[in-house]
């Protein structure tokens, strides 16, 4: 005959639950309310005479505890993170979040998925969230020194110029850390600027607890020093400035992220044209 349970019993379950939640036990997916359910069904099923008790619930769960759907560390950061933010940011977020996963953009799937939506929902915290919002929130992100984005690699596939170029010579030691890579695919030494700016980046990892306003103008001074591959583009590039929103001062977060970009292109479209030739 099967258990019947008491409405005393249903309430029994419901705390115990509540409290294993804080270990990552999933009582609030679909997948989880089953698997997990059907696991403490079969427990008191088969053991008639135990009680209906959040000790005897717990160790049921003990004892079986790979049967049972557990969240990750990360699903459960998500989550905790997730709680503590209004609803209408976490959709809006979540509606951004959906189009990111290719290459080049933010990994959205996974536990790094988790981690990357709780570190950029945090971060967002009473701030509106629009595309510029969380674009800025992301240039933050880049220079505070703490926990950083996931992003999806982009692969690329190299010319034989490049492919030379990452054959060093018996007895040669390369560090890539010092080099950059060049618009053919080959490499080059960093310039006074670029060193410039690992340096800022390595201090700013030393001391998470500096000011916006130390990491404005660190941006300043990258975005600032970021050049094409010749007069024009670098004239292009530092002509190319974006305001903050609902006034006329430079975002230079924003501004750095989007000089970025304009250089990655001019250094794809330079590599195109060296492949046709």
């Amino acid at each position: 005959m099967s258990r019947q349970y008491s409405t005393a019993d249903i309430k029994t379950f419901e705390q115990a639950t509540m409290e294993l939640r804080a270990n990552g036990f999933d009582d609030s997916t679909e997948a989880g309310l089953e698997r997990n359910g059907n696991s403490l069904h079969e427990y008191f099923q088969a053991n008639p005479a135990v009680p209906v008790t959040v000790q005897a619930i717990f160790k049921a769960v003990e004892s079986r505890k790979q049967d049972y759907k557990w969240f990750s560390a990360a699903e459960q950061e998500y989550r905790k993170i997730e709680a503590e933010n209004p609803a209408e940011s976490s959709t809006k977020l979540t509606a951004w979040f959906s189009t990111q996963g290719k290459p080049g953009t933010l990994v959205n799937s996974g536990d790094e998925g988790h981690e990357t939506f709780s570190i950029l929902l945090a971060e967002l915290r009473g701030r509106e969230v629009n595309p510029t919002t969380i674009q800025q929130a992301i240039g933050r992100i880049a220079f505070n020194g703490r926990r950083q984005l996931h992003v999806v690699p982009t692969p690329r596939a190299l010319s034989p110029a490049a492919q030379a170029a990452q054959d060093h010579r018996p007895g040669e030691f390369v560090s890539r850390t010092d080099m950059v890579r060049t618009a053919d695919g080959g490499w080059r030494n960093k310039n006074a600027a670029e060193q410039a700016a690992d340096r800022r980046l390595a201090e700013a990892q030393k001391n998470p607890g500096q000011s916006d306003r130390i990491i404005e103008q660190q941006a300043r001074q990258e975005a600032e020093s970021l050049q094409g591959n010749n007069h024009s583009q670098t004239d292009q590039i530092r002509k190319l400035l974006v305001t903050k929103q609902h006034s006329s001062d430079i975002d230079w977060i924003t501004t750095l992220n989007a000089r970025k970009r304009m250089q990655k292109q001019f250094e794809r479209s330079s590599a195109a044209s060296f492949r046709r030739y």
